[in-house]
């Protein structure tokens, strides 16, 4: 093990305890599942896909047209987050329209790319909004929405990092 500097080695299962403690009076071991553990994690992050997960024309999201040229996406997080998260949306060419995501209006038709996106309605622990303007179109209010992503590096982040 010491004869390289570019060996690698690992240690699990270390618990570290704040306090004087002996071996008479250490705190058990805790084990926690794997679910306990993530939802844990994602109080503080979550992304619409774990990183490198995404799909090329896989849903990002759904949600519905607010008025003949804006439409809103809404995610329910799987836990409660810590605090109202920001959002980071993917990346979008404003001048070309070109984005990695694109959006679908009432499950047909063609693809529609964004001119603008800003965090929708009131940022809560509970759930994210995306809203997306879509300039010269003639949707429906309340009819049905889908965000889209274009390639397989598009997500949508919600951050409540300390």
């Amino acid at each position: 093990l010491a004869d390289s500097t570019s060996n690698d080695w690992a240690i699990t299962g270390i618990q570290l305890e704040v306090g004087t403690y002996t071996s008479a009076d250490l705190p058990p071991f805790r084990h926690e599942s794997y679910g306990t553990n993530i939802a844990r994690c994602q109080r503080y992050y979550w992304a619409v896909f774990p990183s490198g997960t995404a799909i090329a024309n896989n849903r990002l999201g759904f949600g519905s047209a607010q008025d003949e040229n804006d439409c809103e996406t809404m995610w329910m997080f799987p836990v409660q987050m810590r605090t109202p998260p920001t959002i980071t949306l993917p990346s979008i060419n404003y001048t070309t329209q070109a984005a990695n995501f694109y959006f679908l209006y009432d499950y047909a038709g063609g693809a529609k790319y964004p001119n603008a996106n800003t965090v929708g309605g009131e940022p809560s622990v509970w759930r994210g909004f995306v809203k997306s303007t879509i300039a010269g179109d003639d949707w429906t209010i309340g009819h049905s929405t889908q965000m889209i992503a274009a390639d397989t590096d598009t997500n949508v982040m919600f951050d409540a990092e300390l």
